[in-house]
């Protein structure tokens, strides 16, 4: 506990010099806490000398606010007397001597009462997966999404960078919570906040065909460890060390990323898949066909389908197009703030019965005109 001692003032008195009102009234040497400030109750003693004074010894607070007690006792006699107060309360304590004479001696103290710290605490980590192993490894319980999780245990392991003023028992179970003041207390029952190591992993296209190329970034609010991201295609690492890559070839690829240690050196993996782009236009026997990919048609949609004047569209490019059978562009669209999820209205009363196609972006649907 850091004590602060005050040897603040003065001997006063009404017909005699004042260096001669201390000599009489004596000096208050040493305001001191002796006792354990973890124990919740500080004991303040304080020792005075005088010459052959009595007088009275009173304590009172900075803050103002009254003693739990009234704290007063008498001197008699001569040489050093000792005067202590019991607290529980936190403040600087004022102690004064006055002499039966009317001289006054100041003291004072800084009190710092530290309770021991509450039985439960909270522990805050950004790594999935993590593991406690309450009952000495018997049972566990894996923080595997984001969320309070309220446990009780006789053993645990966390991440490094967790809470520095958590700390375990080394002999025995449970932790050993401390506070600022090194005052601890042994607990068996924590509540963790988990944070998982969230990943954006993004494909500047989804869908190539043979000769594309695409450009996979991961990014993530978490400090990383730069060096230590792996970058794997179908579960077989190719690289390491970058953010993002460029792929030319079809596949599930993932990225896997861990957090500097005081993040939690906690690691995730995210994963994109990268498909054929369909082909469009290509002929088969002797109609004129277009090849739609089945994975081309999920999100693209239209109504009414057939449609006689106008169609309504939701996709997922600011450009739509309408191309006939043979692959030809009949009709071009731009939205400046088209979204794919709000519908677009499109006037294809202009167009001869027949199918047609209609692109958005990589995503395309068929369509028929009829009236």
């Amino acid at each position: 506990m850091k004590k602060m001692i005050y040897i603040l003032l003065v001997a006063v008195g009404m017909t005699a010099p004042a260096t001669e009102m201390k000599a009489q009234c004596g000096e208050i040497q040493s305001v001191n806490s002796p006792q354990d400030p973890c124990e919740g109750t500080l004991g303040v003693e304080l020792s005075i000398n005088r010459t052959g004074q009595p007088g009275t010894i009173t304590w009172s607070r900075v803050s103002g606010e009254p003693l739990p007690a009234i704290f007063t006792t008498l001197a008699n006699g001569d040489g050093m007397f000792y005067g202590q107060i019991t607290t529980d309360m936190t403040d600087t304590y004022i102690c004064t001597f006055t002499g039966v004479n009317g001289c006054t001696e100041i003291g004072g103290v800084d009190v710092v009462v530290n309770p021991n710290p509450n039985g439960w605490f909270t522990l805050s980590t950004n790594c999935a997966g993590v593991t406690l192993y309450p009952g000495g490894g018997t049972n566990y319980l894996a923080l595997n999404e984001s969320g309070s999780y309220t446990v009780p245990f006789d053993s645990i392991f966390f991440p490094n960078g967790h809470d520095k003023s958590i700390h375990k028992v080394v002999n025995g179970g449970g932790f050993r919570v401390f506070n600022q003041y090194g005052c601890y207390s042994d607990v068996a029952h924590g509540q963790i906040w988990v944070y998982p190591l969230v990943i954006d992993l993004t494909a500047s296209k989804r869908r190539i065909s043979p000769g594309q190329s695409t450009t996979l970034t991961a990014t993530t609010i978490w400090d990383v460890q730069n060096s230590k991201t792996k970058w794997f295609k179908n579960n077989v690492q190719f690289t390491q060390g970058v953010s993002c890559v460029t792929v030319s070839d079809t596949g599930t690829y993932k990225v896997q990323m861990r957090a500097t240690v005081a993040a939690g050196n906690c690691v995730n993996t995210k994963q994109i898949k990268i498909t054929p782009k369909p082909v469009i236009g290509a002929r088969v026997g002797d109609e004129n066909e277009i090849v739609v990919g089945k994975e081309s048609i999920l999100d693209l949609q239209i109504g009414p389908n057939p449609a006689s004047d106008q169609i309504q569209i939701s996709g997922y490019d600011e450009r739509v197009e309408i191309l006939d059978m043979n692959g030809k562009v009949v009709s071009q669209l731009n939205f400046n703030t088209f979204e794919g999820t709000s519908p677009q209205n499109i006037d294809v009363s202009s167009l001869p019965n027949g199918m047609y196609l209609v692109r958005s972006g990589e995503q395309t649907q068929k369509l028929i005109v009829r009236r």
